[in-house]
């Protein structure tokens, strides 16, 4: 499993001229990365076998919290006024939705709001959950406060993908042999006979996205 996110998707309509020189809408995203993201989780390995083989199978119970500040559109040469607030989506990548445990619940700025399968576009991740969320608008001025439970089941790995401008990950398991792979190595590690604890402080500067674009992929 690969846990990614949160991102936001903010549409706002763009005015071009057709064919014909009249004015159209055209819908577009602004894609924007929070400013912090923070993740504490446990793992709980299993062992099972299958014939000759061991496969090493897991449950995860992970808090992904964090915040993001107000979108600067001016940044992306965007007028305000075109912006759809209303139909402003959060969304989580994840690899496999089928080990998602139990029902998800995202908690937005003290805000229950429920999760739906699906992402609306591919361009950071193909597959996943997302909301609508309720109070988008609130995000013109002040900065908005996340927070989800994730019960995850998974085989072998857990992968997360830092995209918060900070992005800090502490995990511990009774799993007595962890790898650690990937392209960071934690900043602090302790394995011993009763398992491992370990944690990852990455910051924006070592990605290849910036905090926040429009439509499509990333220039890099």
């Amino acid at each position: 499993q690969t846990v990614t996110g949160p991102f936001l998707l903010i549409p706002y309509n763009e005015a071009q001229k057709d064919d014909k020189g009249k004015i159209v809408l055209i819908k577009r995203l602004i894609h924007y990365l929070p400013e912090e993201l923070n993740v504490d989780g446990k793992l709980l390995p299993e062992i099972r076998h299958r014939s000759i083989f061991k496969i090493v199978l897991y449950k995860s119970d992970l808090t992904i919290k964090g915040k993001f500040l107000p979108v600067n559109l001016s940044a992306l040469g965007i007028d305000p006024a075109s912006v759809q607030w209303n139909e402003v989506r959060i969304c989580f990548g994840l690899t496999d939705n089928r080990g998602i445990a139990e029902q998800l619940q995202l908690n937005w700025n003290d805000s229950a709001t429920a999760m739906d399968p699906g992402i609306p576009t591919n361009t950071i991740v193909s597959s996943g959950v997302s909301a609508l969320l309720k109070n988008g608008a609130a995000l013109k001025d002040a900065g908005q406060s996340f927070q989800l439970q994730l019960k995850l089941n998974g085989s072998e790995r857990l992968y997360f993908t830092p995209l918060g401008k900070q992005t800090k990950v502490q995990l511990q398991s009774e799993w007595k042999d962890p790898a650690f792979d990937g392209k960071f190595l934690p900043v602090q590690s302790n394995v011993d006979e009763k398992g491992f604890k370990a944690n990852w402080t990455i910051l924006h500067f070592t990605r290849d996205i910036p905090q926040i674009w429009n439509e499509g992929k990333p220039e890099v």
